[in-house]
């Protein structure tokens, strides 16, 4: 019989009994659950009942039902604020006008469960089909870029996302995911308009996020993630070396500005054309990969399954005598490690917020003084929070975290240097010092734990320094060089007698600085800001798990903690490594990737150097879990006698006031 659906069918939430609201939306143009009930059913199946009471909360666009963390209650988004200010009729009145979607032979009397889901998943991917059809060539009609309304091939996930401000460009990518040698019409296409300065690692995490709840996890019980998938362009193209890394915006310059642009763009791409094209990419799904780290092949439907498995055993059975590693065996080996004796793979604990906003983000104009630090080549750090000769800056901070963590939040922010230029930074403060259910962070007690965090952020420039020298002492040892420590600035916001008070951003109202400052005169509202990086981090070590790796990331990283060790002359150690991969660019077209450690900890023999300083115990915790690996019998660390001298040699007693990394240095020779 045909299948034909009405267009009040696309309006109502609908669903499995229990996951649907069935309220109605007019502009919802898509079949299925609204943008809050698609977001509760997956918090459901994790099980997140934290994150489930924080999404009842949210509001909900009354015209197409995507959900946002900042709606106001009742209002709408930015796409349907813009349709209803342009006079847009709503699509989905007119009740009677029947939309054809699919043709079954077969009544739903005699459907299985499972061919009853088949032909459900069948319908959603025609219609997802469509509208993108529709959409792309609406597209073509309306003019640049920055002028398109957005548009989600998954309006539930897409539109509930939020942005940070832009500017006026953005810059629209669209996706097709492949599996194998075929592009996958089950998944559907992805079309999002992203700020032209996301990180491209941001913008590839946000497509797999949009994909897992527009359609893969209609067919598969385990999520994907970035690391299962890479983006290269439409046509098996690969990207420019390193571009990977970049912002989205100088991803597209790169790429447009290239001679042979038009292998990236098509040949339609013509540079005098008024309009520049879209960004089209394909995702690339890697079966070896996914089944590596899930334990699960990819559906049948997808082109995984038996055939897949078969496959795969007839490609070891063939190469079982060959020295080769394939992407199989690659994934075998990345997992064997990943679950090693310390227990299961390590997290990062820094979680992001949703980074994509519909409507304008708010932002505070704030006036910051710049503090001066200085580390000595002992490791002595001090901060003149207001130096005589202080740098004013004027500063735009987000109202609303970018990101947070258990202790900090971290948010946006532009800042205008004092010689006219302007930069892009995260402007990171404490909230929580992350131990049981204590009182928030007082003004003061965040400008110490900043204070604490600069301290180590230096120290381990200075360490990291040596380390390198050290390791070009040894000619046999083979170290991945490219690790640095982030840079940062400490700040204070200068508040007027007579103004409104501290920043929104800062979480202190008014009253609560004015009763400080009764208490502590010397009161100030502080700031860490750091160079604006993507969100995605690489975790190497936590604050007591220390897994040893295999990979020379991971093993240099293992021996630099080693190091530390030994050249603090066995008073600290760092802990918590973690790195966010970027990308520095070079002349023409060069880049070299780089990776930053940020929010480093230490261990310190006092137990003083800061947050989830465990003092002695967590420097034993580090011996007990490490074991010195390749680079770290190259270097010759796994004999710490013959490279210290006398082993009970150490630091002179000092001052309470002086920190962990004013005993650093030991007798290593290095270089001047």
């Amino acid at each position: 019989m045909d299948l034909v659906r009405d267009n009040t069918e696309l309006t109502r939430c609908t669903g499995s009994p229990g996951d649907a609201c069935n309220g109605i939306f007019p502009r919802k143009d898509y079949a299925g659950l609204c943008g809050r009930c698609v977001y509760m059913a997956t918090l459901s199946e994790k099980n997140d009942v934290t994150m489930i009471a924080a999404v009842k909360t949210w509001g909900q666009c009354e015209d197409c039902g995507a959900l946002g963390r900042h709606y106001e209650q009742g209002e709408k988004c930015a796409g349907c604020k813009q349709a209803s200010q342009q006079g847009q009729p709503i699509p989905n009145q007119a009740a009677s006008q029947p939309v054809r979607l699919s043709t079954i032979q077969a009544t739903p009397s005699q459907d299985s469960a499972s061919q009853a889901l088949a032909r459900n998943l069948q319908e959603n991917t025609q219609r997802r089909r469509d509208l993108t059809n529709d959409r792309l060539r609406s597209f073509q009609v309306q003019g640049s870029l920055a002028n398109r309304p957005s548009a989600i091939t998954n309006p539930a996930m897409a539109k509930s996302l939020s942005r940070p401000n832009s500017g006026s460009r953005n810059i629209t990518v669209v996706v097709d995911p492949r599996v194998g040698k075929r592009v996958s019409t089950d998944l559907g296409r992805i079309t999002i308009p992203f700020p032209a300065d996301m990180q491209m690692p941001d913008v590839h995490s946000h497509i797999i996020d949009s994909l897992n709840i527009q359609s893969w996890s209609l067919l598969c019980s385990k999520d994907l993630i970035a690391d299962d998938t890479f983006l290269r362009w439409k046509g098996n193209v690969l990207p420019m070396d390193g571009s990977l890394l970049l912002t989205l915006g100088e991803f597209y310059d790169l790429h447009y500005s290239a001679t042979n642009h038009a292998i990236y763009f098509g040949k339609a791409a013509s540079k005098s054309s008024k309009t520049r094209p879209d960004v089209h990419l394909e995702l690339v799904i890697s079966d070896s990969l996914f089944e590596g780290r899930t334990g699960m092949p990819i559906p049948q439907q997808l082109g995984g399954g038996i055939k897949a498995r078969r496959a795969k055993r007839a490609r070891r059975n063939e190469d079982s005598d060959s020295d080769a590693v394939n992407d199989s065996d690659m994934a075998s080996v990345v997992t064997k490690h990943k679950k090693s004796r310390h227990g299961a793979p390590l997290v990062s604990s820094f979680h992001p917020a949703t980074q994509m906003r519909a409507a304008q983000e708010t932002m505070d104009t704030v006036r910051l003084r710049l503090a001066t630090t200085n580390l000595s080549a002992q490791g002595r750090f001090t901060v003149d929070w207001q130096p005589e000769d202080s740098q004013i800056v004027v500063a735009q901070i987000q109202r609303v975290p970018a990101a947070s963590g258990r202790m900090k939040h971290a948010y946006k922010a532009e800042v205008r240097m004092g010689d006219g230029t302007t930069k892009q930074y995260m402007a990171k403060r404490f909230f929580h010092t992350g131990q049981g259910d204590e009182e928030p962070v007082t003004v003061t007690g965040n400008r110490l734990h900043l204070y604490d965090e600069a301290n180590c952020a230096s120290l381990a420039k200075l360490v990291l320094e040596n380390f390198y020298a050290y390791a070009r002492k040894n000619e046999q040892a083979e170290v991945a060089d490219n690790f640095v420590v982030t840079d940062y600035l400490l700040a204070t916001e200068i508040i007027d007698d007579n103004g409104p008070g501290p920043s929104k951003a800062s979480g202190v109202s008014k009253t609560q600085y004015e009763e400080e400052i009764l208490e502590d005169p010397d009161t100030l509202v502080a700031w860490l800001l750091e160079p604006l990086r993507s969100i995605r981090v690489n975790k190497y070590s936590g604050t007591n798990a220390h897994p040893n790796h295999s990979g020379k990331l991971g093993q240099t990283l293992n021996a630099f903690a080693h190091f530390s060790y030994i050249w603090s002359k066995k008073t600290f150690v760092f802990t918590d490594l973690q790195a966010t991969e970027t990308a520095v660019r070079g002349e023409g077209t060069s880049i070299k990737r780089v990776n930053v450690l940020f929010d480093l900890m230490m261990h310190t023999k006092e137990g003083k150097s800061g947050l989830g300083d465990h003092g002695e115990s967590g420097i034993e915790e580090f011996l007990k879990q490490h074991t010195c690996m390749e680079v770290c019998k190259d270097l010759g660390l796994d004999n710490e006698d013959n490279l210290l001298g006398d082993e009970n040699h150490g630091a002179e007693d000092k001052s309470d006031d002086e920190t962990a990394g004013s005993q650093a240095g030991s007798d290593m020779e290095l270089e001047d």
